[in-house]
């Protein structure tokens, strides 16, 4: 279980087939099966293709942003030149500096001026004032979109980092999840939808302070409460959780422990298969423990 659930965590992250993901991870069998026994250099490779989702990412951000700033002038504009129609009763569709001369035209009883003239009538300058006044109005209009704009950015790159974090935490304590590999990835889903409801400051050193309604969240003691803490307390919510096994007991009913501890391992192959099986686990730190101790007692 825990397998599928890992192999459809970075399926979902990569946005790569099960079959495709399956040949990058691990090895085959003489008869062409996948063993659990995970390829060499696979988390290089992992990382590699990681970083170019990422590059992606901030190439699809920068044009979000660059759209997203143009929509903002064009919206602005539409609403300044209304106002200039309804105010002088103009019906073109010229825009900018031809819209302010033609509410002049429109406005002023003399069928033509000369250009000098034209900047020196009081009814052009009245114009002149209050477009001045409306493309200021418009500009911090505009700024203030702007940065709203950024903001929510910055809170969904923060948001995105912080569930990847809380996902990490949450998985390594063995949620009992459905043995359905689709059901589990949605049960994860609605478990990861709670960060939504807060915020999240970035902490010297490291992580992530959690906030909502602009104060920090507090334990009964009033000392802040942590991301890994705040992850414990929704997941507790939400989900049951595996007890850790005893050495030589086998893994869960429900199919997602490996077997527990380091006793058997004989040889350098046994621990990495031990260690690719218990991938996720509780056992996984203390087989990873015993392999450093055996190699270091066993130099090549």
């Amino acid at each position: 279980m825990l397998k599928e659930t890992f192999l459809a965590y970075l399926g979902s992250t990569l946005n790569m087939p099960d079959d495709r993901l399956a040949e990058i991870l691990f090895k085959k069998s003489d008869d062409g099966a996948f063993t659990d026994e995970l390829n060499d250099g696979v988390l290089d490779t992992l990382k590699g293709m990681d970083k170019d989702r990422a590059s992606k990412l901030k190439g699809d951000g920068k044009t979000q942003f660059d759209n997203g700033f143009k929509k903002a002038q064009a919206e602005i504009s539409a609403a300044w030149e209304k106002r200039i129609r309804e105010k002088f009763g103009i019906e073109t569709d010229e825009t900018g500096d031809e819209l302010v001369l033609a509410a002049l035209e429109k406005a002023s009883k003399p069928s033509r001026l000369d250009d000098e003239k034209v900047k020196t009538h009081p009814l052009f300058l009245k114009i002149e004032k209050e477009s001045a006044a409306a493309i200021e109005a418009a500009r911090k209009e505009g700024q203030t979109a702007l940065e709203q704009f950024k903001a929510e950015q910055q809170r969904e790159q923060r948001l995105a980092s912080v569930k990847q974090e809380a996902r990490r935490l949450h998985m390594a304590r063995n949620p009992v999840l459905s043995a359905d590999g689709s059901k589990a990835e949605n049960q994860i889903q609605m478990f990861l939808k709670r960060f939504d409801e807060f915020d999240f400051e970035p902490v010297e050193g490291g992580g992530y302070l959690p906030m909502k309604d602009g104060k920090r969240l507090e334990n009964a003691q009033f000392h802040p409460i942590d991301l890994p803490t705040l992850v414990n307390q929704l997941g507790d919510e939400l989900f049951d959780f595996q007890v850790q096994q005893q050495k030589g007991q086998p893994g869960n009913a429900n199919g997602n422990g490996a077997a527990s501890g380091a006793s058997g391992l004989k040889t350098i192959n046994d621990y990495e298969a031990a260690m690719s099986k218990a991938m996720g686990t509780p056992e996984f730190a203390e087989i990873a423990a015993q392999y450093a101790k055996f190699k270091e007692a066993n130099p090549a």
